[in-house]
């Protein structure tokens, strides 16, 4: 299975970003063949605004600390689930997702995307 996670780092052993748009890194893993590749940068920077460019890949779902109306909407679009894993390194989410420790997510974690300032 492939999992997209939103991590403060560059590896699994990094914690958990506390919100999806704005973490260090997004970690793609296959936990198949325990391959990972790194995406690094905040995905408001990014030509291919939130979660689309991952929508060519088999996504078995989303891990982060927090995700915004905005990134939900993109979850929801390409049918991910979402997970909130608080406090905890990235190979420590994918193992409680695994283990089926962690409910999938049913709405946003925050009322406003990150993004939603008027100038």
């Amino acid at each position: 299975m492939k999992y997209l996670i939103a991590l403060a780092g560059d590896d699994l052993d990094s914690k958990v970003a506390r919100r999806f748009g704005h973490a260090a890194c997004h970690l793609l893993v296959d936990t198949e063949t325990e391959t990972a590749v790194v995406y690094r940068g905040e995905v408001e920077d990014l030509s291919q605004h939130g979660m689309e460019r991952f929508s060519d890949v088999d996504l078995a779902g989303v891990i982060t600390g927090n995700i915004g109306p905005h990134a939900w909407a993109d979850a929801q679009d390409l049918g991910l689930k979402v997970f909130i894993a608080r406090g905890l390194t990235g190979r420590q989410a994918l193992a409680a997702v695994g283990a089926g420790e962690i409910a999938v997510a049913t709405e946003p974690t925050m009322k406003k995307s990150a993004g939603d300032h008027h100038h």
